[in-house]
């Protein structure tokens, strides 16, 4: 029988939002942003190549992808 950790304490570093987005138009307005910001689509059935770009790395961009694929019963 394996024993399951317990959360002791938690404390917010960072917050993200995930949104699945079916059909947009965007028009882009660069604002403060040092440089410009780069928009890629990708469709659920492409995530597992996603993981595999060594420059897609980001903790937090690499969870949503599994985050996304459980939404949609991927794996």
């Amino acid at each position: 029988m394996s024993v399951l950790p317990q959360i002791l304490k938690t404390t917010i570093v960072a917050r993200s939002r995930l949104f699945n987005i079916e059909s947009v138009d965007l028009r882009f307005a660069n604002g403060n942003e040092p440089e410009a910001l780069e928009m890629a689509q990708w469709s659920l059935a492409d995530l597992c190549r996603l993981r595999a770009r060594e420059e897609f790395s980001d903790a937090r961009s690499l969870l949503a992808t599994y985050l996304m694929a459980e939404k949609a019963g991927q794996r």
